[in-house]
C-alpha cells in the first residue's frame, strides 16, 4: 500500500506536468513459493507450471488496474529474485530464448488489451545472454521498444556483438 500510494503520487504529478510515466518491473521477482520447487521461497522457480502464467497475467492485470495512466510496462530479466537466464534459479524444459519470448509475450499481451506499450531491457551480465536474447528478439512482435543500457562490460571485445548496438 505504501509503494502504491507513492507511485499514484508520482503519476498524479507526471500527469499534472503532461508527462508520460512507465512501470519498471523485474521480472521474475517476487514469485510466491507455490511456484517453486520445492515450494520453498528460495527454490527454482518452475517455469513450465502452466499456473505460473495465469498468476502472472493477473499479476499484471491488477497493476495496470491501480495505474491505467502508465504509458505502459518496463521488463527487465536482471536485478531480480531468479533469473531468467539462469537453470540455478528457473527450472524449465524451454530454452532460455524460448523462456524469453514466452514471459514477454504473455506480458505485452497483458499491455496490448489495454492500448498500452512494453518495453524490454539488455542489461546483461553474460556473453551467452546477448546471444540468447538476440535469439528471442527474432519471435517477438517487431514494434516492442528495446531500452538499451551500455556499460563498460557491454564492450568486452570478447563479448559477441550486441544486436542493439
Amino acid at each position: 500500500p505504501e509503494r502504491q500510494a507513492e507511485i499514484a503520487a508520482l503519476a498524479r504529478t507526471a500527469k499534472k506536468k503532461g508527462l508520460d510515466y512507465w512501470l519498471w518491473v523485474h521480472e521474475l521477482d517476487d514469485i510466491p513459493a507455490q511456484f517453486r520447487s520445492g515450494k520453498a521461497a528460495g527454490g527454482r522457480v518452475e517455469f513450465d507450471d502452466p499456473a505460473l502464467f495465469v498468476y502472472l497475467k493477473q499479476r499484471y492485470e491488477r497493476l495496470l488496474d491501480l495505474n491505467p495512466g502508465a504509458r505502459g510496462l518496463i521488463l527487465t530479466f536482471h536485478e531480480s529474485g531468479a533469473r531468467i537466464f539462469q537453470n540455478r534459479t528457473v527450472s524449465s524444459r524451454l530454452s532460455v530464448p524460448e523462456r524469453i519470448v514466452k514471459l514477454t509475450s504473455l506480458i505485452d499481451g497483458v499491455v496490448r488489451a489495454r492500448k498500452q506499450k512494453l518495453m524490454i531491457r539488455n542489461f546483461f551480465y553474460e556473453p551467452k545472454e546477448i546471444l540468447w536474447f538476440e535469439e528471442a528478439l527474432k519471435s517477438l512482435p517487431k514494434d516492442l521498444l528495446l531500452m538499451r543500457k551500455d556499460t563498460c562490460h557491454e564492450f568486452n571485445p570478447f563479448y559477441p556483438a550486441d544486436p542493439l548496438h
